[in-house]
């Protein structure tokens, strides 16, 4: 819902950015909402509800439920949440206007999925300050970011770097599937057997 609204209007509008360092890529991949709709259907799947208020019902009361969302109108409240969501409504905006706007497909053309308009841009670094000059500045920065003192008893991950991890994990040891994603991938290969 768009901050100070309880009617769902956005879906989570991800934004993702990834760049070069000198050590591992950088993955950025954001949502301009406090959770996503995946992990709505994960929680309500595996019959949990979740640790805080992320969503908001139709009557405008937080909830950390995710069944106000599935059966009662509910939505999913956007970055910053109830205080500071200005924020998560602002970046959906602009992610509207880079993909809907600039596509001229959006919403007001009622499309039958969430899979709406995406807006891609990739920059080379070398029609700038070249690779090896953005490779030295952000590998300095996120070196940075990777020592910094953490508060105790967390570690500091820099975004991407636990996705890399798992990926290494998964070449090694295989890809493991929770219940939800194997009764997902049961159901779409009887339908896929039915049709061919």
């Amino acid at each position: 819902a768009p901050f100070g609204g309880t009617e769902p209007l956005f879906t989570p509008n991800p934004m993702a950015i990834g760049f070069p360092t000198n050590n591992l890529p950088v993955i950025i991949d954001i949502s301009s909402s406090i959770t996503t709709n995946n992990m709505i259907a994960e929680k309500i799947a595996n019959e949990q509800k979740f640790d805080f208020d992320c969503l908001l019902t139709s009557e405008g009361i937080t909830s950390n439920d995710p069944l106000v969302v599935k059966d009662k109108g509910g939505t999913v409240l956007p970055v910053g949440g109830m205080e500071y969501g200005h924020k998560g409504f602002g970046l959906a905006l602009g992610i509207e206007a880079l993909s809907q706007g600039l596509s001229g497909f959006g919403r007001v053309d009622n499309p039958k999925s969430m899979n709406l308009s995406t807006f891609i841009q990739i920059i080379d670094p070398e029609f700038f300050s070249g690779l090896d000059e953005f490779k030295k500045q952000m590998s300095h920065t996120v070196s940075k970011a990777k020592t910094n003192k953490p508060i105790p008893g967390k570690t500091i991950y820099i975004p991407g770097e636990r996705a890399l991890m798992k990926r290494q994990e998964s070449l090694k040891n295989g890809i493991f599937l929770n219940e939800v994603t194997k009764s997902s991938l049961k159901a779409l290969s009887k339908r896929f057997d039915e049709k061919f």
